[in-house]
């Protein structure tokens, strides 16, 4: 088994082909893991989701700072794991929107 750090380049080939990674966010010093469905844009170089209101969005509204993390598992010895840290910011959509600007483009 070859274990190395991945590149950049590498890490966004990863992020842009999956979809279903792991959010983690904390509060009170406490984190919270939590499955989520997210897709990659390129251009703003953000991970982009879509989630009802609960105890994520509280967290992360009273603390923005968050960690996604993304993996790819062929074999028990053949894996890629993705770990990106950033922030998180609500999006509102125009009225004008019927959401197709947010949706994950569909992947045959």
């Amino acid at each position: 088994m070859d274990i190395r750090e991945m590149s950049t380049q590498e890490c966004l080939r990863v992020l842009a082909r999956m979809r279903l990674g792991r959010l983690v966010c904390a509060s009170e010093n406490q984190p919270y893991v939590v499955p989520v469905y997210l897709t990659f844009d390129e251009a703003s170089m953000s991970l982009y989701g879509y989630t009802t209101a609960g105890q994520k969005i509280a967290w992360m509204r009273a603390n923005p700072l968050v960690c996604v993390e993304m993996d790819e598992i062929s074999t028990c010895d053949k894996w890629v794991s993705v770990i990106a840290m950033g922030r998180y910011e609500e999006l509102s959509e125009p009225p004008e929107s019927n959401g197709d600007r947010l949706r994950a483009p569909e992947r045959l």
